[in-house]
């Protein structure tokens, strides 16, 4: 958010379990969220790199999306569109997660736009040496828990409505992800997504 600073920008903070802040102008957004051990802040353009190494690592992939690592021409185009949403002052886009220890590049966490006027949907990505360190359970909380009531709050809609609904999908062999869903959201169907069986899940806000 470079442009920012040639601005007088208008800043919102709120306190919780995690700690949200809202750096706005007349159109650009940035957010960060802080954790205990979690930073998090509106995916960037000098990110790609780190987004390119993440979303080509196979086994990191493997049960994302459609299973396929993304090639850096891919990568790239879905980091622009983070980053545009967030140029245009939209919240539902993209966060690149650090560790608060150090400024490690952990992996990411989109609330992103949903199916529908008001739905959002989740989804979350970790590079392999963050497993089984509750890194993503701790991010989701944050979004769940704490991002969305920011939202909310400030009255961020999304697609001309306001956010009534978060989704999220995961497939069934995805233990660790269905771990985390579970916890935080209600258990709906299993259909077909992205070339695979997928529970969905969802929390009504």
């Amino acid at each position: 958010m470079a442009s920012l600073a040639n601005t007088i920008p208008r800043t919102r903070t709120y306190e919780g379990k995690a700690t949200i802040q809202f750096v706005t102008d007349e159109t650009e957004l940035g957010v960060t969220i802080d954790t205990n051990r979690l930073h998090m802040r509106s995916v960037q353009p000098d990110d790609v790199g780190r987004y390119v190494a993440l979303f080509e690592d196979p086994a990191v992939m493997e049960k994302y999306g459609d299973g396929r690592p993304r090639t850096p021409e891919q990568t790239k185009e879905r980091v622009e569109l983070w980053v545009k949403r967030w140029f245009q002052g939209d919240p539902y886009s993209g966060l690149a997660v650090f560790a608060r220890d150090g400024g490690k590049f952990l992996g990411h966490v989109v609330l992103g736009h949903g199916d529908e006027p008001g739905h959002a949907e989740i989804a979350f990505i970790f590079h392999q040496f963050c497993w089984n360190q509750k890194y993503a359970s701790e991010a989701v909380d944050a979004i769940l828990e704490s991002y969305v009531s920011a939202l909310i709050k400030e009255g961020y809609q999304v697609d001309g409505k306001p956010l009534s609904l978060v989704t999220a999908t995961a497939r069934p062999d995805n233990v660790a992800s269905v771990k985390i869903l579970r916890k935080k959201m209600e258990a709906l169907k299993e259909d077909e997504k992205y070339g695979a069986m997928r529970r969905f899940y969802q929390l009504r806000v």
